[in-house]
């Protein structure tokens, strides 16, 4: 009875092990991902032109984070390949889980996953330059399938480049600036002609690298069954995709972008952080800065519409900020923990709670993160060591070229015992989260990043397919 009794308790003790972990907070948030040195040595043994390596390299993500549905979706979408790329099980299991299979067999799903990635952008490149070409007067069916490509690249990890984001930002204007006004067809066809010849190009280079047949050749049918099968793709994907996202949030990317709710109030984001020395007079001043020439561009100028990029610092500040503060909550709540090896449910919750918002895949947040998770006092230095430099290396590109290598102190906090400490960061965060949240009306970080990438990588425009 007495080693039965013990062996309920252990078994007790097991389960409430696992279930901890499982139930943590901060453990599926995590992004798994291969180290990059690692990824460079496998693509370097693969069989393929240097082109598609130096691409492939240059867009890798992460390997084990899709979402199953996702990836059966795109088996199911209808492309233009003479060939179309499809997934068998074995690669849909090692895209949406953490895998134990080799690194060659992950390199190797990713680069399909790359390619069948393209394989739907040039579908949808085709089937916008029909509409554009067309001669319906549907501008309403541009938009949305603008906005159906934009959505699909986010939810697929795929860049989308700055010409689509502005078809997509000049065709939602008059929303911005006059709710009620109908748009004037004669301007949109007129906005519209600047970006048929980037399209074009793009056409070209899917039919160059075979995610497409050649179109433009086809188009000429004088039977018009290319036509009709452009349709037919169009009106079938347009319902896969409806079925897709039914019941899912939509994607925040209208006038939250440039952050219109925040302009005629002093940000909390910008207030100082108690008990931690940075110099926010000048974090101040360059943000100030910086919504002012958004803010100009936007009511005085009115071209903000014709170059979202044009002072996309503004939208990197808030990022950098963000994640400066996140970076110190954690800090400071290490440094000032007697128990290292314990980090409390609360302040796990706290930081959940502010990675709703700000969490974006990076390889030195996850690190931390991953220990925040489960903490060894046999790693507090390095982990330390880590948060300081990226927060120096952040604020170094917020403050400007400085001479000085330490821009945050923490140096206060050893005067004041550290349950005042933490109390007060964790107020002035909660805060921070309780004002903006509500504000941001569902626009997260990693959308704002997957936005301001779209002003770079353009000569990535379309995957090497050969």
């Amino acid at each position: 009875m007495a080693a039965n009794s013990c062996l309920l308790i252990l078994i007790l003790e097991l389960v409430f092990s696992l279930t901890t972990v499982s139930s943590s907070p901060l453990t599926n948030i995590i992004v798994s991902r291969p180290i990059a040195e690692k990824i460079s040595n496998a693509v370097g043994k693969l069989n393929l032109s240097k082109e598609t390596k130096v691409a492939f390299l240059k867009q890798y993500i992460n390997v084990g984070n899709y979402s199953k549905d996702f990836i059966e979706l795109l088996n199911t979408y209808k492309t233009f390949k003479d060939l179309p790329i499809s997934f068998n099980a074995a690669e849909i299991r090692i895209l949406t889980s953490n895998t134990e299979d080799s690194l060659n067999l992950k390199t190797l799903a990713q680069l399909k996953y790359y390619r069948k990635g393209q394989e739907i952008q040039c579908a949808q490149y085709v089937i916008l330059q029909y509409i554009l070409y067309g001669t319906t007067r549907d501008n309403i069916g541009i938009f949305n399938h603008v906005d159906n490509m934009i959505v699909m690249a986010y939810k697929g990890k795929f860049i989308v480049f700055d010409w689509l984001w502005k078809l997509h930002i000049n065709l939602w204007t008059p929303s911005l600036y006059l709710v009620a006004q109908s748009l004037n067809m004669d301007r949109v066809e007129c906005d519209l002609e600047q970006f048929r010849k980037p399209l074009a190009d793009l056409v070209g280079m899917c039919a160059e690298h075979k995610y497409t047949t050649d179109i433009f050749k086809l188009l000429q049918d004088p039977n018009h069954t290319t036509s009709r099968k452009i349709e037919e793709c169009h009106t079938l994907n347009v319902d896969k995709h409806i079925h897709y996202n039914y019941k899912k949030p939509l994607l925040p990317i209208t006038s939250h972008l440039f952050f219109m709710n925040f302009w005629s109030q002093e940000s909390v984001l910008i207030r100082p952080m108690p008990y931690v020395d940075i110099d926010w007079d000048v974090i101040k001043e360059r943000h100030n800065c910086e919504l002012r020439k958004v803010y100009d561009q936007f009511n005085v100028k009115q071209d903000w519409t014709n170059d979202p990029f044009r002072h996309i610092k503004f939208q990197q500040m808030f990022i950098d900020i963000f994640r400066v503060k996140l970076y110190c909550f954690i800090w400071v709540t290490l440094y000032t923990n007697p128990s290292v090896h314990i980090i409390s449910n609360t302040v796990k919750k706290l930081i959940a709670n502010l990675l709703e918002i700000s969490y974006i895949e990076d390889k030195t947040l996850n690190q931390v993160l991953t220990f925040c998770d489960e903490p060894n006092q046999g790693q507090i230095k390095e982990v330390l060591k880590i948060i300081v430099d990226e927060v120096n290396r952040i604020l170094t590109y917020l403050i400007g070229h400085t001479n000085k290598t330490e821009l945050v102190d923490i140096s206060k906090i050893n005067k004041v015992a550290p349950s005042v400490i933490r109390n007060a960061i964790e107020t002035h965060l909660q805060e921070l989260e309780g004002w903006y949240k509500p504000k941001l009306k569902g626009l997260t970080l990693d959308v704002l990043s997957f936005f301001i990438d779209g002003s770079k990588n353009t000569h990535l425009s379309v995957f090497p397919g050969n």
